[in-house]
């Protein structure tokens, strides 16, 4: 059987570490499948860092990132045991090499490359590990690395072996910069379970970092990262957060506040999160905060209806960090109706929505677009003018999608007119007037 490219690169690699970087970069999409490859990825681990001769290159300019990534994509149970066992300590190796050699004037970008390697540890968890997050955690050169909310989730999940050790590891004193907020939501997370005596966050320190997030009126997500905490907190701690956090100026604040009052027992939480489930722009949130809560039955008759229930999609969908980040001001059903669709090769219901933002960014009008939803959640900014008729929207949305799904049907160039007339084919009374 011949080689698979990864062995071949492996080999040629191990053979002559000089030439690693291209062997090693020119098979970096490549998957670890069987128990030799990652045998040999051990024996490639043992060598670095590769260049002997400058602080950080001595690891991250070498293509240990590509190595950790074959690493982070391993599947199969033999393949996993090999490297747990074998290059669990190896990488340990490497991150302390690493961290004795990175300069603390090192660019920001290259702070987050050791908790990369980190990320890795903590996935393969091997014996000292835990040990390298408390370490990293407390150095000035790493707290601040956009990777700890990553790295948090990783450890807080249900079976990982450092879950709790970890909260006790930090909590005094507690860490400092962007791991503090990563570690806040880790601590939540296994608050949530029960697992903890007592939350971290429950001190003097941790109180007042909880009230500071919450009175920074520009740091909503910390704010949220807060309020989350109130129902593991005591008591007299719980009302001075609860407070502060109801009275946010940020919406989202004030649901995960009304979220805490319900988890504390309190019936004003319920009773507005209640509320928020009528509200288009609200209800996806307030309606996961009531089926957390196991209270599904207080969702309003109104927000189960399918067509409530795509405008709150459509909602959720616009306030995503990488679209607006926020619910539209006003928003509002244009059309909805039952097609056969060519994307999905199926008929289905679709609709249709006009969606509207204040003036942004020192303009003088508003952001008026249109979104679909029904097959793939999505608003063509920029195309979907409000000039089109719903059909032209639903037509541009086709012609979209099956450019996306590389479907042969796709036209060559992207139009509304053009996804009418494919809908047409399929649906004989779709107009484009409609």
């Amino acid at each position: 059987m011949a080689e698979s490219k990864l062995t071949s690169a492996l080999i040629a690699a191990l053979g002559d570490p000089k030439s690693a970087v291209d062997r090693i970069r020119d098979a970096s999409k490549e998957e670890v499948k069987t128990a030799d490859e990652a045998e040999l990825i051990v024996r490639l681990l043992k060598l670095f860092p590769l260049s002997p001769d400058s602080a950080t290159d001595r690891a991250f300019g070498s293509p240990l990132k590509d190595v950790l990534a074959w690493i982070q994509r391993a599947k199969g149970e033999e393949v996993t045991a090999v490297l747990r066992e074998f290059g669990g300590p190896e990488l340990l190796r490497i991150f302390d090499e690493t961290m004795r050699v990175t300069p603390p004037d090192t660019k920001s970008r290259a702070k987050n490359e050791p908790l990369f390697l980190l990320k890795i540890i903590c996935i393969y968890a091997p014996k000292g590990g835990l040990e390298r997050v408390v370490t990293a955690v407390r150095s000035p050169l790493l707290k601040d690395g956009y990777l700890w909310s990553v790295i948090f989730q990783i450890v807080s999940s249900n079976r990982h072996p450092w879950r709790t050790d970890i909260v006790e590891e930090l909590r005094d004193p507690l860490p400092d910069g962007f791991s503090c907020i990563a570690y806040l939501d880790m601590s939540n997370t296994i608050a949530r379970s029960g697992e903890l005596a007592r939350h971290p966050f429950d001190t003097e320190a941790g109180l007042a970092l909880l009230q500071g997030w919450l009175l920074d009126k520009g740091s909503t997500s910390h704010g949220l990262s807060a309020a989350a905490s109130i129902p593991f907190l005591s008591a007299e701690a719980r009302e001075e957060v609860q407070a502060l956090a109801d009275q946010h100026p940020d919406r989202g604040v004030q649901l995960e506040a009304a979220w805490a009052a319900a988890a504390c027992g309190k019936a004003r939480g319920y009773q507005a999160l209640q509320e928020a489930s009528a509200v288009p722009q609200e209800a996806s949130a307030a309606m996961h905060y009531l089926t957390e809560l196991g209270a599904e039955d207080r969702i309003p008759l109104l927000a189960r209806s399918d067509d409530f229930k795509a405008i709150s999609e459509m909602c959720q969908w616009l306030a995503h960090p990488s679209e607006f980040g926020s619910p539209p001001h006003e928003i509002h059903q244009v059309d909805t109706r039952e097609l056969f669709w060519p994307p999905t090769n199926d008929r289905r219901k679709l609709w249709v929505f006009r969606f509207e933002y204040p003036p942004r960014d020192g303009k003088a009008e508003p952001t008026i677009g249109h979104g679909m939803v029904g097959s793939v959640t999505f608003a063509l900014f920029g195309e979907s003018t409000p000039d089109l008729s719903a059909a032209q929207i639903y037509g541009l949305h086709c012609a979209w999608e099956l450019e996306i799904k590389y479907d042969p049907r796709a036209p060559q160039k992207r139009t509304a007119e053009a996804g009418v007339a494919i809908l047409r084919e399929h649906n004989p009374d779709f107009a484009p007037e409609q």
